[in-house]
C-alpha cells in the first residue's frame, strides 16, 4: 500500500484588524444583561435564570468598582504591559 500523500497546504494573505478592549468593555453591558429585551422571552420560560442573570450583572458591579478603586491608587497597575501586536 502506498504512504498517503501530504494534503497541500495553501498560504492565503488575510487582513489584520486591530480589536482594543477596556474591560469597562465588557463589564458594562454585563451589568444590565437581564434587563435586555431579548433576554425577557428566556427569563418567562425559565424564572431560575433572572436570578443568575441578576447574579452575573451584580458581580460584574463589584468588580467595576473594585477595578475603580484599584485605579484610583494606582492607574498603572491595571495598564497593558504589552504592546498591541504589530
Amino acid at each position: 500500500m502506498p504512504p498517503p500523500t501530504a494534503p497541500q497546504v495553501v498560504m492565503v494573505s488575510v487582513p489584520k484588524h486591530e480589536v482594543s478592549l477596556a474591560l469597562e468593555d465588557i463589564l458594562m453591558p454585563l451589568t444590565q444583561l437581564h434587563a435586555q429585551p431579548h433576554v425577557t422571552p428566556l427569563v418567562a420560560a425559565n424564572p431560575e435564570l433572572a436570578t443568575h442573570l441578576q447574579q452575573v450583572g451584580t458581580l460584574a458591579s463589584q468588580l467595576r468598582d473594585v477595578i475603580s478603586r484599584i485605579k484610583t491608587i494606582d492607574a498603572k497597575v491595571l495598564a497593558s504591559s504589552t504592546p498591541p501586536p504589530a
